[in-house]
Order: C-alpha cells, then structure tokens, then sequence
C-alpha cells in the first residue's frame, strides 16, 4: 500500500471550497414605530427594516441515521446501489418513491432485471423500504434514512394516541406475565 505517497494536509482541504454555499440577504421587518412631521405635525407609522446576510448550503441531501450504518454496511452490491438510486432521487419530505426496474437499472449500471429484483429483495428483507399496495412505489424506513424532516410527517395528536395505545399494550402484557408467574 502506497498510503504516504497521497499529500497530507494541515486543514480539511475541501473547506477552501465549498460547494453549494450561497450568501443571502433576506429583509426582516422590526415593529413598527410612529412619527411626527417636525413641519405639518403629520403622524406618520414606519416600519424599520432591516437586511440579514446569511450563508446557506444549496445542494440537497439525505440524512442518514446513524442507527442504520450497520444494516448498510451489510448490504450486498446490487442492494447498496439501489439504496443509493432510492437516496438521490427522494423527493424532500416524501417517505415514499416509485421505483421501475428499467430507471433505476441505468442508474445502477444493472445488465438484467435480475440485480435490479435482488436489491429489492434485500432492501425489503432488511426493511429499509417497505411495500405499498401500488406495485412500483414503496415506502422508505424513516427511522434509517430521510430527506427533509421527519417531524412534517408526524400528525402529533395520532403519534400520541399510538404512544398511548403501545403504552397500554404493554401494561397488558406485563399483567398477563405478571398473572402468568403466580
């Protein structure tokens, strides 16, 4: 292995330029404030502005949790490449996507249909998507990838009824235990 011969670097090289990030200036207006023409005495009511320049990052991106690295990394090649197609092409705030294999098959650089079925399989098997009733669309595990916020996603009065009914579930459970072991 020729590892020396790359350069080293004293600073991440790659923060001298930055793609994506776009400086902008967005107007916020203050409360507004009344005045007084010093020669008519007109009021008048102002509305102050005030100009902010921040620094955005353009390109898009997909989060990866942290907590699916390991399912990931045991992907074979025709399921790591799918899940890569399914990354780049998820619209933002969408947890479902339509998937034929002929697109993804160009983007994968599949020869038959054969890959294309394997990485699905595996995909499912290891429920980084899951089925819907339409035969080409599927939905993502929000829990291992996303793009945009999950919270958009979340009706919060049905999340806590569901958290209630889990909670009461396992109360059950634990009672039939509980009953079970006396």
């Amino acid at each position: 292995m020729k590892i020396k011969k790359h350069q080293a670097f004293e600073i991440n090289p790659s923060l001298t330029d930055i793609e994506g990030i776009k400086e902008v200036t967005r107007n916020i207006k203050n409360q507004s404030e009344l005045a007084v023409h010093t020669k008519t005495g007109e009021l008048f009511e102002l509305m102050p502005v005030k100009s902010l320049t921040t620094l955005t990052d353009s390109l898009t991106f997909t989060k990866v949790y942290t907590n699916s690295l390991s399912t990931i990394s045991d992907l074979t090649v025709p399921g790591l490449k799918l899940l890569c197609y399914i990354m780049k092409n998820l619209k933002p705030g969408k947890d479902c996507i339509k998937l034929k294999a002929d697109m993804c098959n160009k983007y994968c650089g599949y020869k038959t249909k054969l890959s294309y079925y394997k990485g699905l399989e595996e995909l499912l098997e290891k429920n980084l998507i899951f089925r819907t009733e339409d035969e080409y669309e599927f939905w993502i595990n929000i829990n291992y990838f996303f793009n945009g916020d999950r919270l958009n996603l979340v009706n919060v009065e049905e999340y806590n009824s569901k958290k209630l009914e889990k909670e009461k579930e396992n109360m059950s459970k634990n009672e039939l235990i509980s009953n079970f072991e006396k």
